[in-house]
Parts: C-alpha cells; sequence; structure tokens
C-alpha cells in the first residue's frame, strides 16, 4: 500500500486509551517514528523499491506512580508499536511470522506472544508488532510474579487487543 495510505501508529494508542487501560498514567507522550522500507514488487521478483512510511512506527512513554525508596518518583514506562506490513490479507499473510505462542486479539486476527512482553500479530491486511517495559520496581495491582512479565502478559495484552480493535 502506498506510503500516505498506511495508518498513523501513533493514532492507533491515543491518551485516552492509555488511560482507559492505566488510569494512573501521567504524562503520556507520543513520538511518532518515520521509517523507509523495502517493498517486492511480486512474491519472488527480486525488483525492490523502497517507500518512507512517516508514522511507521510510535513510542508511547507515560509515568506511573509506584512505592519505591522514593515514593514520589514517577516510573516512566513505554509502549512500542511498529506497523511492519500494510496490504492486502495476501500481503499480511507473507509479512507474518507465525512464531510463539497464540494469543486472544479479538475476532479480528491472529496474534503471537514471542516473549513475555513483544507480541506479533495479523488483522486483515496488516501486520503490526507491540512490546515495551515497566520498571521493575513498579508493582501493578493484582500483581504475581516480576514486573516485566506481568506487564507483557497482562498490560501489553489489552493494548493488543486495543489495535487489533481500531484495525
Amino acid at each position: 500500500m502506498p506510503a500516505a495510505r498506511w495508518p498513523k501508529a501513533c493514532d492507533l494508542v491515543t491518551d485516552s486509551d492509555v488511560q482507559a487501560i492505566l488510569p494512573e498514567a501521567r504524562g503520556i507522550d507520543h513520538h511518532p517514528q518515520e521509517a523507509t522500507i523495502e517493498v517486492s514488487e511480486r512474491v519472488g521478483l527480486a525488483r525492490l523499491r523502497q517507500i518512507t512510511v512517516p508514522q511507521r512506527g510510535c513510542r508511547i512513554e507515560f509515568e506511573l506512580p509506584y512505592t519505591g525508596s522514593d515514593e514520589s518518583a514517577p516510573a516512566t514506562t513505554r509502549i512500542q508499536l511498529d506497523l511492519d506490513a500494510v496490504g492486502s490479507k495476501k500481503v499480511a499473510v507473507l509479512n507474518f511470522q507465525d512464531s510463539g505462542d497464540v494469543v486472544e486479539a479479538g475476532d479480528a486476527g491472529e496474534c503471537r506472544r514471542i516473549v513475555d512482553s513483544r507480541y506479533h500479530c495479523r488483522v486483515k491486511g496488516v501486520v503490526f508488532t507491540l512490546d515495551g517495559s515497566a520498571p521493575p520496581e513498579l508493582r501493578f495491582q493484582g500483581q504475581r510474579g516480576e514486573t516485566a512479565a506481568f506487564y507483557g502478559r497482562r498490560v501489553l495484552h489489552e493494548f493488543v487487543k486495543l489495535v487489533a480493535a481500531k484495525l
């Protein structure tokens, strides 16, 4: 699909979306990321062309309160959303890696958790990757185990379902 018709990654997770999933999030910043990618004209052909997608990725940073040695210090948390391929369903299938654990992403497509905090998904004609990180000292309500695993398996999974529903 021509670069101008790609969804803007930062439009897929708004401030309101972050606060709906994490009501205590403050200082939400979106950082759009441009990328130049090579596109094959047809499967099996060596002919490639480059396109520049102005908002192919989006790094979203925000602060969450935590109880640590300095209770007033906020914890900076991150989400990274990258649109890996946009086009027809056939394009999405060709650009989707089906390794990892299958996870529920709504009824719109297929999603796999590659590691605790990294998801690779295919929804209609879009392939996207979502990952993120939270400081280890951060504790979430209902959390059991390490913060990184909980953040990836519970919190980021909610963002995966949100993005899949918007596509």
